[in-house]
C-alpha cells in the first residue's frame, strides 16, 4: 500500500509487514521512523536521514532498520522483511524495545538542564 496523505500513515502501521521512509531517498533530511517503529514495524530507509539520525542510528544499530543507498537496495530490504517472517518479527520487537529505551527522555535531563540555566 503506498500512502501520501497526512494522517493516515498512523492506521497503516500496525497492518503492515514493514514499512518504507520514502522522503529519505531524496534530500529533505528523512521522514520519521517514529510511529512505524511504535508500531513494530521493520524499517527501510534511504541514505537521507540527516534530521532523524538520532532515531535512525539507534533503530539500525538494533537491527530494526535497514538503511539502502538506492531504491533497488531497498526493494531487495523490504522482500527480505516480507519473505522471513521471523527476521521480520525480530525487527519489528527491536523496533519497540529501542523506542521503549528512549521514552520519558525529557524527564530525565529536565534537572539537567534546569541546572544548567542556574
Amino acid at each position: 500500500v503506498l500512502l501520501d496523505r497526512m494522517g493516515a500513515l498512523r492506521a497503516a502501521y500496525p497492518l503492515a509487514q514493514a514499512a518504507v521512509l520514502g522522503g529519505t531517498f531524496v534530500p529533505v533530511g528523512g521522514h520519521s521512523p517514529l510511529e512505524a517503529a511504535a508500531a513494530g514495524c521493520p524499517l527501510v530507509s534511504g541514505p537521507y536521514v540527516d534530521k532523524q539520525a538520532d532515531l535512525v542510528g539507534p533503530l539500525e544499530r538494533a537491527g530494526a532498520l535497514v538503511r539502502t543507498a538506492s531504491p533497488e537496495e531497498a526493494a531487495e530490504a523490504l522482500a527480505r522483511w516480507v519473505l522471513q517472517p521471523e527476521a521480520r518479527e525480530a525487527a519489528g520487537t527491536a523496533a519497540r524495545v529501542t523506542l521503549a529505551r528512549h521514552r520519558g527522555v525529557a524527564e530525565r535531563i529536565a534537572p539537567e538542564v534546569l541546572a544548567c540555566l542556574g
